[in-house]
């Protein structure tokens, strides 16, 4: 008479086999990376950036070249254009991290939940930061009374949707960046718009 024996896997067995089945729904799911905007100690925005960077995350710091004059000289220097922001692009797992390191105080949050900046608004930043520094910029905390939406056809911001206002007596477009409460204004030619 012949014996059936039942095989019983051992706990290793049965963990490695809920360990690759784990990864393997892991790996087929999108993993995406989101834009979050953390706070600065006040003057260093750059110092915590380049330590971010080099623990392997994305940051991104919009700078603008301002002339800065003194008793003695003038000279051209980069300076933020969101004075103690940073942007960073990461996973929900990294919130720690970045949390953790030298210089960030916090995450900006809204409506309860860390402040998602959209690729559109990373994208239009970079643009306008990377824009000829004779271009007059602002950051402005007021709350403004939006105009027609218009389009960019040329120059450095071409392809944006951008609103037209007056502000302080000049025609400049707004561009928004919502979560951060913030509205960055360039004064532009009126011929780029259509």
């Amino acid at each position: 008479m012949l014996k059936k024996y039942v095989y019983f896997p051992n706990i290793y067995t049965v963990f490695y086999c809920i360990f690759a089945f784990l990864k393997k729904i892991m790996s087929d799911k999108q993993v995406k990376k989101n834009w979050f905007v953390v706070y600065t100690k006040p003057r260093h925005e750059k110092k915590s950036a380049a330590l971010l960077q080099a623990s392997g995350v994305e940051v991104y710091l919009p700078l603008r070249k301002e002339l800065r004059s003194w008793s003695d000289r003038k000279k051209w220097v980069e300076m933020p254009l969101f004075p103690s922001y940073l942007f960073v692009n990461i996973l929900h797992e990294d919130f720690k991290k970045v949390a953790g390191s030298y210089g960030i105080v916090k995450f900006i949050y809204s409506e309860g939940k860390p402040a998602l900046i959209r690729e559109e608004e990373i994208f239009a930043i970079k643009k306008i930061a990377e824009m000829p520094s004779n271009i007059a910029i602002e950051v402005s905390d007021d709350t403004l009374n939006m105009g027609d939406e218009v389009l960019v056809r040329k120059g450095p911001l071409a392809g944006l949707k951008v609103k037209l206002i007056e502000f302080k007596g000049k025609s400049r477009i707004a561009v928004e960046i919502s979560n951060l409460a913030k509205t960055v204004l360039v004064e532009m030619d009126k011929s780029y718009l259509s």
